[in-house]
């Protein structure tokens, strides 16, 4: 939906998605992360665009940043190929500030670089909008659940509507 939302907006150039997968959740994880979907996703989104004449590329996490990433404040290596666990905030922060340098580095702006969180965990959501807090023009958005509806937000610009006077 938050794909078809961008198809849909007037002006919109959507060109690339990167998908942050989850990783296997442990012992007690009957269905795996989503790490296992990565190319079922890629080719349904892909083909589905390309019918509709969009040319959208979607590139797996692993792909973009890294293979792997090392979390510098205690030297764990994460292997992205498998998906990050949603519930590590300081991992979910580290990868989104080397996503956005990584796209920066492909010459796209802050202001056409969007975090979807949907069907993230809570951690996901704070994860974006910490992230999007830093920086003008940063935006991550949401499906609602109750409405359907993409629900986006640039967190510094709106906080002098947020915060009491």
């Amino acid at each position: 939906m938050a794909i078809k939302h961008h198809l849909e907006v007037k002006g919109s150039c959507l060109e690339k998605v990167v998908v942050i997968s989850s990783a296997d959740g442990g012992a007690g994880d009957k269905l795996g992360g989503t790490h296992n979907l990565d190319e079922i996703f890629r080719d349904y989104v892909e083909k589905r665009t390309k019918d509709k004449g969009y040319d959208i590329r979607v590139d797996r996490i692993a792909d973009v940043v890294a293979p792997e990433m090392k979390i510098e404040s205690d030297g764990r290596k994460i292997n992205l190929a498998q998906g990050i666990k949603f519930n590590d905030i300081e991992a979910l922060i580290h990868l989104l500030f080397n996503t956005y340098t990584v796209l920066k580095k492909e010459k796209y702006r802050e202001s056409e670089i969007s975090i979807d969180v949907t069907g993230g965990q809570i951690p996901n959501s704070v994860a974006g909008a910490v992230f999007a807090i830093l920086v003008p023009t940063r935006r991550f958005q949401y499906i609602d659940t109750n409405d359907y509806k993409v629900k986006s937000f640039d967190v510094y610009h709106e906080l002098d509507t947020i915060l009491p006077k």
